[in-house]
């Protein structure tokens, strides 16, 4: 069972063998807290219907195995319409598709002669990653940051470059529901998806912060602040606060 935490209770169900040494519920290596392994071989999340477009997503991954134009594609992510093939996309690690040139990290969708790719070249390493893909819309296409920095997107496809989509069916880790791809092989942790557009100063702090929720009224901080690109904070004491605040403008700090 998989559970939302943002209050949307978009919860999703478990499948497979979730209970052996290289998949299920990892809370010894992780970005936060517990992680989700994947063992390629079955096991898999569905998180159903979402009734929002995929404007923004954030999360964690682990590679075991580091990610180049040479690495077998795999698919992390699956989401939109079952019923029309030009309403599905994928988000994809490795070489994926014969529209697309030395990717490594790829969103994918429609079908011929609707085929949109935008994806990235960037050798991707062994270890835990920070990925924020969101919708940029004055450039029009989505833009890629991992670990805090934004990577150069590139477009292939007779469709053009990929568009946000209605999330009608989510899954993580099931590429055996597609004709073409191989599931994904490592670990997904602090899953994110927003029908927003995010700011620079917002994928910042998903990279180097944690609200982590432990107990019904506890909550755990975690900040990896830098003062600036290249400087990093001085030894001293910091003071940190958090505060919410409702759709009707009222606080709570």
């Amino acid at each position: 069972y998989v559970t939302d935490l943002s209050g949307y209770e978009n919860n999703g169900s478990s499948y497979g063998d979730a209970g052996d040494s290289d998949s299920g519920v990892n809370c010894t290596d992780a970005a936060f807290g517990c992680s989700r392994m994947f063992d390629g071989t079955g096991d898999y999340l569905n998180v159903g219907n979402i009734n929002a477009n995929l404007t923004s997503i954030s999360f964690w991954a682990y590679f075991p195995s580091q990610v180049t134009n040479a690495f077998s594609c795999q698919e992390i992510f699956k989401y939109g319409s079952y019923n029309d093939a030009n309403d599905q996309e994928s988000i994809l690690i490795g070489s994926c598709s014969a529209f697309a040139t030395d990717e490594t990290l790829m969103i994918g969708g429609g079908s011929s002669p609707n085929y949109k790719r935008t994806y990235i070249k960037d050798n991707i390493d062994v270890g835990w990653h920070n990925f924020v893909i969101y919708w940029d819309v004055l450039g029009g296409e989505y833009n890629f940051v991992i670990d805090g920095v934004e990577r150069t997107v590139y477009s292939g496809g007779d469709g053009g470059a990929v568009t946000p989509t209605i999330v009608d069916d989510f899954e993580i880790a099931n590429g055996a529901n597609s004709v073409s791809f191989a599931s994904f092989i490592g670990s997904i942790d602090e899953l994110r998806i927003y029908n927003r557009s995010l700011s620079a100063d917002e994928v910042y702090m998903l990279y180097v912060s944690n609200l982590n929720k432990y107990d019904a009224d506890s909550w755990n901080l975690y900040v990896n602040q830098s003062l600036n690109a290249t400087d990093v904070l001085t030894t001293s004491n910091y003071t940190y606060f958090t505060y919410v605040k409702d759709d009707g403008g009222y606080e709570n700090m």
